[in-house]
């Protein structure tokens, strides 16, 4: 999920370089305000702008609009010392 249509497109150059593009859903969006998932998850990886206060915004529409299979894993970039808090539900 991104709002840039370059960041998409260069996401799709990626994972179709490394064969994995099957397996991708590339989605317009704004992150902070997830749309209902068309799918669960198992592995989610986030890389918000540093230190625009995403991360927390972003893990809890993910619990709230569906997005996390069971036993999921979402992977955050964050500055070094970048404080985040950890919504309640991620163990």
């Amino acid at each position: 999920v991104d709002q840039s249509p370059e960041s998409l497109k260069l996401a799709q150059k990626n994972a179709l370089h490394m064969g994995e593009l099957a397996q991708c859903r590339l989605i317009q969006a704004d992150a902070a305000q997830l749309p209902n998932a068309p799918f669960r998850s198992t592995l989610l990886y986030l890389d918000p702008p540093y230190g625009e206060g995403f991360v927390t915004p972003c893990l809890k529409g993910l619990l709230a609009q569906g997005w996390l299979a069971p036993q999921a894993m979402v992977l955050v970039e964050t500055q070094a010392r970048e404080a985040i808090k950890i919504p309640d539900l991620y163990t």
